[in-house]
């Protein structure tokens, strides 16, 4: 007859391994409950596991000969999935301050036996194998020297065929600049090259100012507000068609009835902001690393004309490619902190083209005022030991 035990823990998954371990295939569990005691109304109590388990008697036959050991193992591994657990049937039981919710009774799959199981025409006998060839192999090469590999330090490794020959071009890289644009630098006065090197960037776009434009920016709350304040300015719109999509709009000069808490209500506000005689700014507050699938469905309530996004120069370039392709269409580029940046022009590597660097227009000029102080500074001093601040214009 069997014996029933009843074992509790405060996980499911070391209790089945214990019923593995010290009984096998004699186990057989009858029941598992989730326990809940203490606490105040749900909250603060604790939790524990119980399973009941049937142990029959040790009348296992033996498995026999070599070949009947091989062929029991491959069954394990070649048969069939075992058939799911059934779902509890009970209802949740509750005294004064215990909880015994029943759940689906876990199904204890077999456990291939170990002990002198050689098998020549499966695969992991095929992987010792090839594991012999390589010990073999790495056993004949003992008696080779040992080969070291040092790294040479940064000012001796190799530079794009690009730049070679080209020390403002090295220079330009070195400030983040991608080697296609810093190669097409040539000549001793680094402003002049520079422009040169960035006339064919495409032209910053601006912000739409027809009437029923909906204007999007995206971004930490404080540099998103400065490019919407900036886009104000330029379209010369009043400040109270500045609208805020965000959890609260404290610590803004933004009134709490110009908040938009959801998509839901940017849709209802779409509506008037597309049918009025003057464009409309909303800004979506949308730091780095929180879920971009809220700020999509925002602007695509808002059925946004434009959409920008707020970038830190600061920020390594893959983790903001990354922040910008989760955010869907971004039509530019608000690029703040770059004065600070040790190497400004990665941006330049974005999906996006840059509208605004650090407050203003990013054209050829803007650049190179920035590249060019950043070079003298570069070669005066270690890079990004400039001690300034960003700067909104």
């Amino acid at each position: 007859m069997p014996t029933r035990i009843v074992l509790e823990g405060p996980k499911l998954e070391p209790l089945l391994e214990q019923v593995h371990d010290e009984y096998g295939a004699r186990a057989r569990i009858v029941s598992a409950n989730k326990v809940r005691t203490g606490g105040l109304a749900g909250f603060f109590a604790k939790q524990h596991f119980e399973i009941s388990v049937d142990v029959g008697e040790d009348g296992s036959e033996p498995a026999g000969t070599l070949l009947d050991l091989v062929d029991a193992r491959d069954d394990v591994f070649e048969g069939a999935e075992p058939e799911p657990a059934a779902p509890p049937t009970v209802a949740p039981m509750r005294g004064e301050d215990r909880t015994v919710t029943p759940m689906a009774i876990p199904v204890l799959s077999p456990v291939p036996t170990r002990a002198s199981v050689v098998s020549t025409s499966g695969a992991a006998f095929a992987d010792v194998m090839a594991g012999l060839q390589s010990d073999l192999a790495n056993a004949r090469r003992m008696d080779e020297p040992v080969r070291r590999f040092e790294s040479a330090p940064n000012g001796a490794r190799p530079k794009p065929p690009a730049l070679v020959g080209n020390p403002l071009a090295a220079d330009l890289a070195a400030l983040g600049l991608p080697t296609d644009l810093a190669a097409k630098a040539r000549g001793d006065e680094p402003y002049r090259a520079i422009v040169t090197a960035l006339a064919d960037l495409p032209a910053a776009p601006a912000p739409p100012d027809r009437p029923g434009d909906v204007f999007v920016v995206i971004g930490e709350l404080t540099p998103a507000l400065h490019t919407a304040q900036w886009a104000a300015r330029t379209l010369r719109l009043d400040p109270t068609q500045v609208l805020l999509a965000g959890p609260s709009t404290a610590g803004t000069s933004i009134h709490p009835s110009r908040r938009i808490s959801g998509p839901p209500d940017a849709e209802k506000r779409a509506r008037r902001m597309h049918r009025a005689d003057v464009p409309w700014i909303v800004v979506v507050d949308a730091p780095l690393g929180v879920d971009a699938s809220w700020t999509e469905a925002v602007c695509a309530a808002l059925e946004a004309t434009a959409v920008w996004a707020t970038v830190d120069a600061t920020r390594k370039p893959g983790d903001t490619a990354n922040h910008l392709r989760s955010l869907g269409n971004v039509d530019a580029l608000a690029v703040y902190a770059a004065d600070i940046c040790a190497d400004p022009g990665t941006v330049l590597a974005l999906p996006a083209p840059i509208a605004l660097l650090d407050g203003a227009v990013a054209n050829p000029h803007e650049w190179a005022a920035l590249l060019s102080r950043r070079l003298t500074e570069h070669r005066a001093a270690p890079a990004g030991r400039t001690g300034r601040e960003t700067s909104w214009r």
